[in-house]
C-alpha cells in the first residue's frame, strides 16, 4: 500500500488493504523498475534545487547585500545534465538509463497500463529536463545582465518562478502515476514470506502517516498536523514491536528506528516551537521543516528510511513494492528590501467589508483565493484587446492609489501588500471608455508562483471589483 494508498486518502479514493499490493511477482518486478526510476528522478531534483537555491540567494545579495550560502558546489562542479550523469557520480543507473530501459522494456504490464505508465514517466523526464535547463538559464542570465537593473533584476526571479511550478508539476504527476500503479496491481494476493509481510504492513502505516505530515508541511495545512503525528507515533510503536520478535527483527535495521524518531521528534519542535536557522528565515517553517528537516530521514540522499526498507525489499527479492519517496518543492525568496521599497499598503490595517458601491457607481466582484502566508501581490494592468483611449482610476483598500491612469501607453505594474486581517480589495474605475465601451482592462497578477489574467469590464456607471480572500 505504502505511499499509493498515502495519496489515494488525500484524493478520496478506494484504498487496498496492503496485501492486495502483493500481486504477480513479475507484474511486482515490473512495477518496482518504474518506482525506482520516479525515486532516483526525485534524488536528482534535489540536486538541481540546491543549485537553484544558490542562484536565489546570489541575485538576492544585490538588493540585501548580503546572502546565505545554503550549498556549496555550483554549475561548474556538477555533470551538464544530473539526470543522464554520464560518469554516475549520482546514480548507479541514472534516470535518464532508466527511462530509456522503461520505453524498451518487455514486461508482463498490460498494453493499456503500461501506455499509461509510460506516459506518466515520460512527462516526469520531461519536467527533470526542464528543471535542469533552468540551472543554466539562471545562471546564464546572472552572468549576461546588470542585476542593478530593477527589470532585469525582475527577469531573473521570473525564471526561478518557472522551476517553482516544474516542481509542483512533477509531485502532480506523481499522484498520476501512483493510481495507476494501484490500479493495474490490483486485488491479487501473494504472501511468500509471512513474517516479511507483517513487517512490511506495519513499516507502510509508518510511511503513511510520515507522507501525510510532509504533505501538510507541502501545502502549509497545520491544523491537521497534531493527529497525524499521534498516528506516527502508534504506527511506530506497533513498528518497534516487531524489532523484539525474533522473526520480524531480522528486516528492521537500527537506522531505520532511528530515522523514524527523528521524523517524530522534528515534527514536535515544528508544532511546539519551531527552530529556523538564520539562513532558512526567508524560507519559513513549512519550507524549512518539510525540504531540510523532515525529509532528509526519508529520502536516499540522507539516508532515509524509506531507502533503508526498499533495500530489505531487494535482499528479500524484490517481490513486493518498492516505497515511493517525497519530492522537494521549491520557493523563489524575495529580498526584504526590495519587497518593502515598493508595495503599496492600505492606510487601514484592517477593512471589515467591502464596498457594494464606489462614488455612486455599482461594482461588480471578483475573488482570488490567497494563502494568508503570501500577501505580496505583484499586479499588471493594460488595456485588452484595442487600445482605444481608456482611462481607469485604482482604489486599493479604500486609498486612490493612481488617478487618471492610461493604459494605452504601456502596462502599469505595481506591488500590493495585503491586510493580515480583514478584507483586501481592489477597484478598477473608469474615467474614460475610450473610442469603443467598454472599457476593457486586463488585470493580471502572481501570487507566490500563482499567475492569472482576469479580464474586468468597466463604464461609466459600473466598476470593478477583485476581492481578495485569505485562506
Amino acid at each position: 500500500m505504502n505511499l499509493f494508498c498515502t495519496l489515494l486518502l488525500f484524493l478520496g479514493l478506494n484504498t487496498p488493504s496492503s496485501d492486495n499490493f502483493i500481486g504477480i511477482e513479475e507484474d511486482i518486478q515490473t512495477i518496482n523498475e518504474y518506482i525506482e526510476f520516479v525515486n532516483e528522478s526525485i534524488h536528482g531534483l534535489l540536486i538541481v534545487h540546491r543549485l537553484l537555491e544558490n542562484n536565489n540567494q546570489e541575485i538576492n545579495k544585490y538588493v540585501d547585500l548580503s546572502g546565505y550560502q545554503l550549498n556549496f558546489y555550483t554549475n561548474a562542479d556538477l555533470p551538464k545534465d544530473i539526470f543522464e550523469d554520464p560518469e554516475l557520480w549520482f546514480f548507479e543507473i541514472s534516470p535518464k538509463t532508466r527511462f530509456n530501459k522503461l520505453e524498451s522494456f518487455s514486461s508482463p504490464v498490460k498494453a493499456e497500463y503500461k501506455n499509461e505508465l509510460s506516459s506518466s514517466v515520460k512527462a516526469m523526464m520531461k519536467l527533470c529536463t526542464q528543471i535542469n535547463s533552468i540551472r543554466f538559464e539562471s545562471e546564464d542570465y546572472i552572468k549576461s545582465h546588470d542585476l542593478n537593473d530593477k527589470n532585469n533584476l525582475a527577469e531573473v526571479y521570473k525564471i526561478l518562478e518557472k522551476a517553482v511550478d516544474y516542481y509542483d508539476e512533477f509531485y502532480d504527476e506523481q499522484l498520476k502515476f501512483i493510481k495507476i500503479v494501484e490500479n493495474y496491481l490490483g486485488p491479487e494476493q501473494n504472501n511468500p514470506d509471512p513474517n516479511f509481510s507483517k513487517v512490511y504492513s506495519a513499516f507502510n502505516e509508518v510511511h503513511k502517516h510520515t507522507f501525510n505530515i510532509l504533505h501538510s508541511l507541502r501545502i502549509k495545512d497545520d491544523g491537521g498536523i497534531a493527529g497525524q503525528l499521534r498516528d506516527l507515533k502508534r504506527a511506530f510503536a506497533e513498528f518497534s514491536e516487531l524489532q523484539k520478535q525474533a522473526d520480524h527483527k531480522i528486516y528492521i535495521t537500527a537506522t531505520t528506528i532511528g530515522k523514524i524518531k527523528e521524523v517524530i521528534d522534528a515534527t514536535e519542535e515544528f508544532i511546539t516551537d519551531s527552530k529556523v536557522p538564520v539562513e532558512y528565515k526567508l524560507y519559513g517553517d513549512y519550507y524549512y521543516y518539510h525540504n531540510s528537516n523532515i525529509i532528509n530521514k526519508i529520502n536516499r540522499y540522507g539516508n532515509g528510511f524509506v531507502n533503508e526498507m526498499n533495500k530489505i525489499i531487494k535482499l528479500h527479492g524484490n517481490d513486493y513494492p518498492l516505497f515511493l519517496e517525497v519530492p522537494h518543492y521549491f520557493q523563489v525568496i524575495y529580498p526584504i528590501k526590495l519587497i518593502e521599497a515598493e508595495y503599496i499598503s492600505s492606510k487601514e490595517t484592517v477593512i471589515n467589508d467591502v464596498p457594494a458601491e464606489l462614488d455612486s457607481r455599482n461594482i461588480t466582484s471578483n475573488e482570488i483565493l490567497v494563502d494568508d502566508k503570501n500577501l505580496i501581490v505583484y499586479v499588471k494592468l493594460y488595456d485588452h484587446s484595442k487600445k482605444d483611449g481608456d482611462v481607469v482610476s485604482i482604489n486599493f483598500n479604500g486609498d486612490w492609489i493612481y488617478k487618471n491612469l492610461s493604459l494605452e501607453l504601456e502596462p502599469k505594474e505595481f506591488i500590493l501588500k495585503l491586510n493580515e486581517r480583514g478584507k483586501n480589495y481592489i477597484v478598477i474605475h473608469t474615467e474614460n471608455e475610450g473610442i469603443i465601451p467598454p472599457n476593457t482592462t486586463a488585470f493580471s497578477y502572481r501570487i507566490g508562483s500563482k499567475y492569472e489574467e482576469l479580464i474586468l469590464e468597466t463604464n461609466m456607471s459600473t466598476s470593478s471589483m477583485v476581492e481578495f480572500k485569505l485562506q
